[in-house]
């Protein structure tokens, strides 16, 4: 009773930002069951607004004391454990980049910015609280609730969005250029992706 009781406060949290934030969400659709194409899909549509959210977590991370070639060195070697691990996931990552313009290091450095943090010199900044519920008998879908406590000057760069063409089609809300919502890091990405890869 008290995870559903989070949970619908949670949607309710969500629908209040949603309806009283003065920003205007756009709202993404892709559809493809090619990962490059969804990517290139989810790019596109962000074409406008990615690149200044690059550059602001670019600004972030210089300033807890992780330079621009530490990101770029640290996103190139996430890649490499994404692509052995999951070669789709880091196509689409390859994909929204190449669909926004942006070089593919900049998207992966997004999908990665907790694992980024955790190199700083400087205070870290806080991050959000997950909860995920997964029934043991199997009869119910798991289902997740994340707060989003995270920085006020990245709340230009959200969206909704509706994703078709994965084994599970799914609606949410993430971060500009992410995959899939979650400031709990890179290694909560591949534990989500890993429940719904076979």
């Amino acid at each position: 009773d008290q995870l559903l009781h989070s949970f619908i406060h949670t949607i309710w949290i969500t629908r209040t930002i949603m309806t009283e934030s003065t920003t205007a969400r756009p709202h993404v659709c892709v559809d493809d069951t090619r990962p490059r194409e969804r990517g290139v899909a989810r790019g596109t549509q962000l074409r406008t607004d990615l690149p200044a959210s690059v550059e602001l977590y670019l600004r972030l991370f210089d300033t807890v004391g992780v330079s621009e070639n530490r990101t770029r060195d640290s996103a190139h070697r996430l890649a490499d454990v994404l692509g052995a691990w999951g070669p789709r996931y880091l196509e689409e990552i390859e994909g929204i980049a190449a669909g926004a313009g942006l070089e593919p290091w900049h998207v992966m450095a997004l999908n990665g910015r907790t694992e980024i943090l955790s190199q700083a010199t400087a205070a870290r900044p806080g991050e959000c609280s997950t909860i995920a519920y997964a029934p043991a008998d199997r009869a119910s879908a798991p289902f997740g609730i994340q707060t989003w406590d995270w920085h006020q000057e990245l709340d230009p760069y959200w969206h909704t969005h509706q994703v078709r063409g994965t084994r599970h089609a799914y609606v949410g809300l993430t971060e500009h250029g992410i995959l899939v919502a979650t400031n709990d890091g890179f290694n909560a990405v591949l534990a989500e992706l890993n429940v719904s890869k076979d």
